[in-house]
């Protein structure tokens, strides 16, 4: 990142708190306290193997991909049922990518022919998948390598017994609600966070088109990036994040924060109220049912989150 155009990005509200301005992805205001996490947290092992331990490092790959993709499975579900199924289509593109003939094919072989550990294997494929698509232009700026890193996260996690990533992190972290702070935060760490203890997301990279943006606004989980984590000071105390305008206020007010908090519950409270009326059918003023249905013939091209609310087919 620039050092110069970061430090235009830090800025004093007169002589009141440190505002830190990045891109909004995700809309709504939280309070919270920062909770630093290092998406880097694998120790990789980088072991030779001899030629008969090659049969039982691939079934260790097999077991891995076998895990993720239940995983995965798993997430998709539970996601489906809480945003839609669009959203959660990204957990089946990654199962794909656990399915897909020439990435496994690629594993197996840096196993056998290079006598490395599957971890090892695993990294390196990765990687080196990441380096064909790193010219590859995506749709709104999203990073298209992301899928692949975060299928490649999760085998390692699961060949390390450590599967749950930010989640873990979340999870141990004491006190009242958090603002997850980390480089980068791949699409199945923002499915796992538990949503009761998390108030908002500030990370280095990802787009508002990125998989996990998506996944954040569909959870209702205020997000800014593009900001210099490693720049952010690590002391205690409430921050702010407005998600809609892309900022994050350190040393805040007791008034801004009252104010903060206010405005969160308010966004909260108006998200559950929308989600509510959205469900079931649509109705008149005088109270008269609108059924909603599609022809046969547009089916192809229509959103999954409009097929969620339609109440049949017209032939």
């Amino acid at each position: 990142m620039n050092p110069i155009r970061n430090l235009a990005r830090w800025a004093k509200r007169g002589s009141g708190p440190l505002v830190v301005r990045g891109v909004p992805v995700a809309p709504g205001m939280a309070v919270g306290v920062a909770l630093f996490h290092d998406e880097g947290d694998v120790d990789i092992p980088v072991l030779s193997i001899t030629p008969d331990q090659v049969k039982a490092e691939q079934s260790r790959l097999a077991a891995a991909i076998r895990d993720a993709k239940k995983h995965l499975a798993q997430v998709e579900a539970s996601i489906g049922e809480e945003v839609g199924r669009r959203d959660a289509r990204i957990f089946s593109v990654q199962a794909l990518l656990l399915d897909d003939p020439a990435f496994r094919k690629d594993i197996r072989t840096r196993i056998q022919e290079q006598l490395v550990n599957t971890e090892v294997a695993v990294s390196d494929a990765v990687a080196a998948w990441t380096a064909r698509l790193a010219g590859v232009a995506a749709e709104g700026g999203r990073d298209p390598a992301a899928d692949l890193r975060d299928v490649g996260q999760q085998l390692l996690r699961l060949l390390a017994g450590k599967p749950r990533g930010a989640a873990k992190a979340l999870a141990e972290a004491e006190g009242q609600r958090v603002i997850l702070v980390t480089r980068e935060l791949l699409p199945s760490d923002t499915a796992n966070l538990d949503r009761d203890r998390l108030a908002a997301i500030v990370t280095a990279s990802g787009g508002g088109a990125s998989h996990a943006a998506i996944l954040a606004r569909g959870l209702g989980i205020p997000a800014v990036t593009d900001v210099d984590v490693t720049s952010l000071p690590a002391r205690g105390g409430s921050w702010i994040v407005d998600g809609s305008r892309g900022e994050v206020i350190l040393e805040p007010s007791a008034e801004d924060i009252e104010r903060a908090t206010r405005q969160s519950e308010e966004f909260r409270a108006l998200r559950a109220e929308m989600l509510a009326s959205s469900k079931g059918l649509a109705r008149t003023a005088d109270d008269v049912a609108i059924e909603l249905m599609i022809n046969v013939e547009n089916f192809a091209g229509l959103p999954d989150e409009l097929i969620d609310g339609l109440r049949g087919v017209g032939l």
